[in-house]
């Protein structure tokens, strides 16, 4: 492949970001992607280690998202820079305008926004929480069984918490606390989950590669960084998620996510408890190695649960490209994995099947 055409398909996969944005509500960041595709070069350690990006990676290391992320924790940390100036919720600037903010901003800190790209993207998206619902009342509804909770991808465990928060979910009667600073709004359509399950959780264990902590104000700069600047409810919504999680801190250990799992799943399950792994777009950061240890590690343990002590996997992943994302449920003993619905990437809406 020519040079000419992997850097064509870098800046397109800009142009493709700038597209789901403007899917789910964010004109300005559409905007700085389609800027970035059209005026980034490599005179700058920023601009060349984008442009050199192994092209193979460009949609699994989402590398427009990490670009964005970069910048806006750039406004975040200085709110009086000329980028600030021209970032929400002042009025969106034309592509020159905010250009020239860019451009100025990548010459002046070159070496900060270059080694931000270092690390992927963690959104740690509250708003999923409403799927996550959805999935564990489906799981408390079959068992009537206490959970205990395994969360893969937990970045800073803010969905570990989910419920703790107050859940509208259209127009079917909201659950959990009227008084949550956390308000969740997610719309249910279809064959929905039961609402009156009995959902007791005993126990809340995370892990990432890359955990960050509520308690750490740069950790809160930088999950605030990867949501879009021009979204403030979602800003609103992180903003309490973090409070609660200051608050009321669960673990989230740090290392590889099949490791994790193995040590997890090798202690002896509890008559009484169901335990449930969950991950929500989290696979298309492992490798296939990972995926497939994790495959393998719950078939395993699935073959040792009982009515009593029984096992499930709930997801919310990606699976198609410019597609919603699927949610899938596994329950054992048994086995049984179905397509239980279909939802956006935040979470904003699902279709129960």
């Amino acid at each position: 492949m020519t040079t000419a055409n992997s850097e064509a398909q870098r800046r397109e996969a800009f142009r493709l970001q700038a597209e789901w944005c403007d899917k789910l509500g964010s004109p300005f960041t559409a905007l700085l992607c389609r800027t970035l595709a059209d005026r980034l070069d490599e005179t700058s350690g920023f601009g060349h280690r984008v442009l050199t990006w192994p092209v193979a990676t460009l949609r699994g290391d989402l590398v427009a998202l990490r670009c964005c992320g970069a910048l806006h924790y750039h406004v975040r940390s200085r709110p009086k820079s000329q980028l600030a100036k021209v970032y929400p919720p002042s009025p969106t600037p034309d592509a020159d305008a905010l250009w020239a903010a860019v451009s100025a901003t990548i010459r002046g800190h070159d070496e900060k926004l270059t080694r931000f790209l270092d690390t992927p993207p963690q959104t740690n998206e509250v708003s999923r929480a409403g799927i996550l619902l959805g999935g564990l009342l489906i799981v408390a509804a079959r068992w009537r069984l206490p959970l205990s909770l395994i969360e893969i991808g937990a970045s800073a465990g803010l969905n570990l918490h989910f419920d703790d928060f107050f859940y509208d979910l259209s127009e079917r009667r909201g659950w959990g606390d009227p008084q949550s600073s956390v308000r969740i709004k997610s719309e249910w359509r279809g064959k929905a989950p039961p609402l009156d399950a009995p959902l007791k959780i005993v126990a809340r264990l995370g892990n990432d590669q890359n955990p960050l902590s509520a308690a750490r104000k740069d950790d809160c700069r930088r999950l605030l960084a990867y949501v879009w600047p021009d979204q403030p409810d979602r800003l609103k919504r992180l903003d309490a998620a973090l409070e609660i999680a200051a608050k009321h801190p669960v673990e989230v250990a740090k290392g590889d996510a099949a490791k994790f799992l193995g040590s997890c799943l090798a202690r002896k399950a509890h008559d009484g408890v169901a335990r449930i792994v969950f991950h929500t777009i989290v696979l298309q950061y492992a490798s296939k190695e990972t995926r497939e240890a994790i495959k393998e590690m719950l078939a395993s343990a699935g073959a040792h649960a009982t009515e009593s002590a029984p096992l499930a996997r709930f997801s919310m992943e990606h699976e198609k490209p410019d597609q919603p994302a699927t949610i899938r449920l596994t329950l054992w003993p048994g086995g049984e994995e179905r397509i239980i619905g279909e939802c956006d990437s935040h979470g904003t809406w699902a279709e129960w099947a």
